[in-house]
């Protein structure tokens, strides 16, 4: 069998040891297009389902219920998305999950009323489990180790595309054309990310491994030299361990249990918490006027800029923070990220004008960013020394758990001990995540096989 067959195989052989007949893996930045059109649908809903809840038939009290139920129902998807992806090979579910989510966008037009909003919501989160397992897949099958961090960083940053545009468009296109057709509109954008997912299915089966090895110098299937047990790239110096990390020992599963609670402390205090009470810091500082350079702004409209700051700044620093944990070390990346969260939390808890306040807001995304594709990159390289598809399902549930908790803790906490003492908390809880992050993968750090995962 050649590598190349095994090559394309890779979201089933790494977990089974078995080839994937159907050809040569696909371009990750063709999963992400797809991705980034799943996404307009869902990102148009966080920015106005609120003014149009009463027109849908939705009590107003309800929304946040509509807007949070797709993180948990992820808390049981991601695991189902693993399990499947593990025996029918990526292609075929990523096509179904585009399908559904092409179905629950068009399905939020009608005014249904809340339940039958919230069916749509959850399934939606169903498929999106799959989606986002899809697109970390697609990269593990075709890039190595030394890639590894850059190409997650690309991916990232095109299905981001898709909540930029929803976020700067739709709210636009809602207020001068109307929801229902801007709605519609998506799910037509949707369908064609389906399309594009159908194409590269049957293009993949269509195009059947080389045994003359001819082609096994394309980016797309040289990627992964020889997938050797447990889906590992031989040129790392991994493949003569790789029976053994196919069978995780204590040493795996402790860094893929410090990787869970990293990903959980990302989602909590970066997704979930200060995305959550951001405006609500911004509200109690400075009411509702805040003064800027010219004369001043809405809290509101502050607060919104400050979100689209957010994901511009996914789009911008996510492929360069890739590169620089495939160049520096994921632990050295992953660190910078924390450290820019950690002092920037700090700063936000004591800042008293709306200029400091913003920069270290800004700040703050900036490392998320960077610790979130660093993060990404390091479960990844993980991954591929055994179960891939365990450990992403439930790295991906551990974020998602941390990003549903974090706005219901942050507004808790806020009342009881205030923000300043909240987001300072924040910090001091990333500082002992790092700590975790340190003693665990030092030792990987060393070692060759590991280099993905070095201080560098």
């Amino acid at each position: 069998m050649t590598a190349m067959t095994r090559a394309a195989g890779a979201s089933e052989s790494v977990e089974r040891g078995r080839p994937d007949p159907h050809g040569r893996p696909s371009s990750p930045l063709t999963v992400a297009a797809a991705v980034s059109l799943s996404l307009l649908g869902d990102s148009l809903l966080y920015a106005v389902l609120p003014s149009q809840a009463a027109a849908l038939g939705i009590p107003l009290v309800l929304v946040g219920v509509l807007l949070s139920v797709n993180r948990f129902v992820r808390f049981v998807t991601n695991s189902w998305a693993g399990a499947v992806y593990a025996r029918r090979g990526r292609q075929r579910p990523f096509f179904l999950a585009m399908v559904g989510a092409t179905l629950t966008t068009l399905a939020y037009a009608p005014p249904w009323g809340f339940w039958p909003f919230l069916l749509a919501r959850a399934l939606w989160g169903a498929c999106f489990s799959f989606l986002r397992m899809g697109q970390m897949l697609a990269v593990l099958q075709s890039a190595r180790t030394a890639e590894r961090g850059r190409r997650l960083g690309q991916v990232q940053a095109v299905s981001r595309i898709g909540t930029v545009f929803a976020l700067v468009v739709g709210g636009y296109l809602t207020d001068h054309l109307g929801y229902r057709f801007t709605i519609m509109l998506f799910g037509a954008l949707t369908a064609v990310g389906a399309a594009i997912a159908l194409r590269d299915w049957w293009t993949t089966r269509a195009r059947p491994a080389d045994v003359s090895g001819q082609h096994e110098t394309s980016s797309s299937s040289a990627a992964i030299p020889a997938a050797a047990p447990g889906g590992l790239d031989p040129s790392d110096g991994t493949g003569a361990a790789a029976a053994r990390d196919n069978r995780p020992d204590g040493h795996f599963n402790r860094q893929a249990a410090v990787i869970y609670v990293a990903g959980f402390a990302q989602g909590f205090a970066g997704f979930g918490l200060v995305m959550g009470t951001l405006s609500l810091l911004l509200l109690q500082r400075f009411g509702q006027q805040v003064a800027v350079p010219g004369g001043a702004v809405g809290v509101a409209t502050l607060s919104g800029w400050l979100l689209g700051v957010r994901w511009v700044l996914e789009l911008l620093l996510a492929p360069a923070g890739g590169r620089l944990s495939d160049r520096l070390g994921r632990h050295s990346t992953v660190l910078a990220g924390i450290a820019l969260q950690a002092a920037s939390l700090l700063v936000l808890a004591r800042a008293t004008s709306a200029g400091a306040t913003v920069a270290s807001a800004c700040v703050l995304f900036a490392g998320l960013v960077v610790l979130a594709v660093s993060l990404d990159a390091t479960a990844a390289d993980l991954a591929a020394r055994g179960r891939p598809t365990v450990l992403m399902s439930r790295y991906n549930t551990a974020q998602d758990l941390g990003a549903a908790l974090g706005p219901s803790v942050g507004y808790t906490l806020g009342e009881t001990i205030g923000l300043s003492g909240m987001y300072a908390g924040l910090a001091a809880l990333l500082v002992v995540v790092a700590g975790l992050f340190v003693a665990s993968f030092r030792e990987a750090g060393r070692t060759p096989a590991a280099r993905g995962l070095g201080a560098g």
